[in-house]
């Protein structure tokens, strides 16, 4: 939400029916800002919140501020920009998780859980990683996650993202990440520039607003090596989700819409 073309460029998409959605960690979400976003046409809102009270690796919890949740909320209802969260799975946030789980199933807010795995490029917090050795927890938190969807919480992940963790922790590969494609997001970050994937927190260099439909084609077609070599070591919940739905539209149409209405 730091660029400062942003309202203006969801605003031209708005008006040539392209899709728009934004992660934020909701630092900078208030009345005024919420309002701004609805104006301009957002389609949807996917706030990360980790935990309630701060924990060692995050301190996102804007959605637990009952203010900014009845200010989005009420943007739902005024502007049809639907509100979405998300939330990182660790070997020591089960506590958390079940919060989480009850403040989406409360505020009938769609949810999407991922485990957290090991950058490629950097080193550090191993701790809260998943593996072999985190086979029992494992188990718990998604015969846990899984229980509640079957409740009818709004978890939007398929089922099949939570259980082949394990094959992922094995360095199986048996899915395929679909960025490549037309049907792969294109992420945008502050300052305009092009990002290839969320998760390498990278800059292309290429400028958002100098896309054109035959330089999107160009560009989906930069990613296929890079995307073959990084996938086997990725397990993002929002690629997995994407790719997944792609070849499950009906499952799609029943984890998104059917237990949020």
């Amino acid at each position: 939400m730091l660029w400062e073309h942003l309202y203006d460029a969801i605003t031209l998409c708005s008006k040539h029916r392209i899709l728009t959605d934004i992660t934020t960690n909701g630092t900078l979400l208030n009345e005024e800002t919420i309002s701004k976003l609805g104006s301009a046409g957002l389609n949807c809102l996917n706030v990360s919140v980790d935990t309630r009270d701060n924990f060692s690796i995050s301190n996102k919890n804007v959605l637990f501020d009952e203010n900014i949740m009845q200010l989005l909320k009420s943007a739902e209802m005024k502007y049809g920009m639907k509100l979405r969260m998300n939330s990182v799975i660790s070997n020591n946030n089960f506590d958390d998780i079940k919060l989480l789980l009850e403040l989406s199933n409360e505020s009938k807010t769609p949810l999407s859980l991922g485990f957290v795995v090991p950058d490629m490029n950097i080193v550090d917090n191993k701790d809260i990683y998943f593996s072999e050795k985190d086979h029992e927890l494992l188990g718990k938190l998604i015969s846990y996650i899984l229980a509640k969807k079957k409740d009818g919480y709004p978890i939007i992940d398929p089922d099949s993202y939570f259980e082949n963790v394990y094959r992922f922790i094995r360095n199986e590969s048996f899915w395929k990440c679909n960025y490549p494609t037309k049907y792969g997001w294109i992420n945008v970050i502050a300052n305009g520039a092009i990002r290839s994937c969320t998760k390498k927190m990278d800059d292309t260099g290429i400028e958002f607003l100098s896309l054109t439909s035959k330089s999107i084609k160009s560009y989906k077609r930069s990613l296929e090596n890079p995307i073959e070599k990084c996938n086997p070591y990725c397990y993002s919940n929002c690629a997995y989700d994407s790719a997944y739905y792609k070849k499950n539209k009906i499952a799609f149409v029943l984890d998104n819409f059917s237990k949020t209405f």
